[in-house]
This record gives structure tokens, C-alpha cells and sequence, in this order.
């Protein structure tokens, strides 16, 4: 890493062991790094970042990334696309997930619980237990 580059990304994060249990933010600011990783994975645009935290600078933003690109020895693209395309594995994930438990509805093999009613057993039985002590 050059001086140029470590003073961009001294000037983009901080890391304080004190503050936010260590996790590298983004300078005075208490928004982690991971946040911004978070999003991107989560299929957002950098803009949307942006807008979600307005203190943070593009600049921060890129300052980030390129160190990632230059950390991983990948491009800027692919690093987004990987990003991306683990948003895109997890929803096929969930959506099967789903998919199945609609399956198991559809056929009987399970039954619907009513979530108010199934509150309120645990709530009488809870009552139950605390009358026997």
C-alpha cells in the first residue's frame, strides 16, 4: 500500500478499541465498514449507502472498496458481482425454503397454528409453572 493510498483510507475509517468494539467505521462516524459490505451483499447500490448514511462521503465509499480490490486482488466489478452473487444464492436459498414449507401446508403434513392462540397457551402455561413454586 502506498502513502497516497494509506492516507485515503486513514482519512475513510477509523478503528478504535474503545469504540464500537473495534470494528472498523467509517470516520466520525459510528457506521461500521460491515454495514456498507452488508448492503452490497444484500443487492444495493452504493447511492442507496449514500442516502441511508448521508455523513459518509462517496470517497469514504470508494476508499473502502478500492482497498478491498487491492486486499483481495480482484477488480471493483468483480467484487460487487461477488457481492451479488451471494444476495442472489441466499434469496434462491430462501425462496426454496419457502417454497417447501408452502409444500408441506398445501399437503397436510403440517397444520397452521394460530399465533394468537399459541401465545396464550404459552402464556397459561407459563402462569401453571410459576403457581407451582
Amino acid at each position: 500500500m502506498t502513502d497516497l493510498q494509506r492516507t485515503q483510507l486513514d482519512k475513510a475509517i477509523w478503528v478504535d478499541p474503545q469504540r464500537m468494539s473495534g470494528a472498523p467505521c467509517f470516520r466520525d462516524t459510528r457506521v461500521p465498514v460491515q454495514s456498507l459490505i452488508d448492503l452490497l451483499e444484500g443487492g444495493e447500490t452504493i447511492d442507496t449507502f449514500l442516502s441511508l448514511y448521508p455523513s459518509i462521503t462517496r470517497q469514504q465509499v470508494v476508499a473502502v472498496l478500492d482497498f478491498a480490490v487491492r486486499e483481495t486482488e480482484r477488480t471493483r466489478d468483480k467484487l460487487l458481482a461477488d457481492a451479488m452473487a451471494g444476495y442472489v444464492a441466499e434469496f434462491a436459498e430462501t425462496r426454496e425454503m419457502l417454497n417447501s414449507r408452502y409444500d408441506d401446508l398445501k399437503s397436510g403434513k403440517v397444520k397452521p397454528t394460530d399465533g394468537e392462540a399459541f401465545f396464550e397457551s404459552l402464556r397459561k402455561r407459563e402462569d401453571e409453572l410459576l403457581n407451582k413454586q
